[in-house]
Parts: structure tokens; C-alpha cells; sequence
């Protein structure tokens, strides 16, 4: 429940950021390609090497 408010604030901050118009056009591709290029692979290193390798793990990525 508490992430769900989480949620709702930050969509209510980001409307408000951007009817007010003190964001420029592009900060939404901005923290995309940060998202994509810089947390993203930190999340992953940072629990990898936490991950056991066995059959729930092994057998998606082996799927492709």
C-alpha cells in the first residue's frame, strides 16, 4: 500500500512539474536513457552476486 502512494505522489509531482512548465520538453527521454544506461545495470550488479543458479533462474534465461 505504501508503494501505491508512492506512486500516486510522484505521477501528481510530475503532473504538476509539468503543467507548470518548469521541467523542459525532453526530461521524460532524459530519465529514460538514465534508467536504461545507469540504474538499471547497477540494480543487476549490485544483486548478482546474490543469485543462486538453479532451475527457476537457469530455465528463463534459457528460454530465448
Amino acid at each position: 500500500m505504501d508503494a501505491m502512494l508512492l506512486i500516486l505522489a510522484y505521477l501528481a509531482v510530475g503532473l504538476s512539474l509539468k503543467r507548470l512548465h518548469l521541467m523542459p520538453v525532453n526530461t521524460g527521454q532524459v530519465l529514460n536513457q538514465y534508467v536504461i544506461n545507469v540504474a538499471v545495470p547497477a540494480m543487476i550488479l549490485l544483486h548478482l552476486p546474490k543469485l543462486e543458479l538453479n532451475s527457476e533462474v537457469l530455465l528463463p534465461a534459457l528460454m530465448p
